[in-house]
């Protein structure tokens, strides 16, 4: 009767020790992927940034080769002029568009959001408890082995 109470308060302990635990992890997991959320916003705006240079980028660029084809058979005089102003433009804007996507892609990567801090905690905790269940004689290997 004696060692009932102290077997139910060891149980108490675990209980509290183990839901501390879990709302320590998940704390730690929501902060990180809040933080990767916060990197996806960025990187989605600098795509929409991209998106945002490249249409223009691209209706200039076909205008100046409608103006080229126009030129090449004569319907304009002395209008190379133009067409190197909407090359030059175009082109810009294009090569600012990439850069843009470029970026916005390099943060999308999928390494670049996963919760790396909160699995490698996880990871040490699984290590310090099998640690612990080899102290005690106990093979977490032998278990699911019948």
């Amino acid at each position: 009767m004696g060692a009932e109470p102290i077997f139910q308060t060891g149980f108490e302990a675990l209980g509290h020790d183990l839901k501390g635990f879990i709302e320590t992890c998940y704390e730690m997991l929501r902060a990180e992927l809040s933080s990767s959320l916060g990197r996806m916003r960025g990187a989605a705006l600098l795509l929409a940034a991209a998106a945002l240079f490249a249409v223009p980028a691209l209706t200039l660029l076909g205008f100046c080769i409608a103006l080229t084809i126009a030129f090449a058979f004569g319907a304009f005089s002395h209008q190379a002029g133009l067409i190197w102003g909407l090359l030059i433009t175009g082109s810009a804007a294009l090569a600012l568009a990439a850069i843009l996507g470029a970026a916005g892609k390099a943060r999308l990567k999928a390494g670049n959001l996963t919760p790396k801090r909160t699995l490698r905690v996880l990871r040490l905790d699984g290590e310090t408890f099998r640690k612990g269940a080899e102290r005690y004689g106990n093979e977490p290997a032998n278990r699911g082995r019948a």
